[in-house]
């Protein structure tokens, strides 16, 4: 039903968001997919799981930014 939909596209989209290592419309477009699909998404563990993923995901990439330039 929805709930798999929501979870399957959700993770789809973060796996999506991998290939992009910096901002763009494309990005921009994910995330806001994502948030859509998570919104949607009745599995709370899930929905916790998939936004520390990517909060840690993107930490990394702050922290790594700078010896990379």
């Amino acid at each position: 039903g929805t709930h798999t939909w929501s979870s399957q596209r959700s993770l789809e989209l973060s796996r999506q968001m991998a290939s992009y290592a910096s901002p763009s419309k494309e990005m921009s477009f994910l995330y806001k997919a994502l948030g859509t699909s998570l919104a949607a998404c009745e599995d709370l563990v899930r929905v916790k799981s998939q936004i520390h993923t990517l909060l840690n995901s993107y930490r990394q990439q702050i922290i790594w930014k700078p010896l990379r330039d």
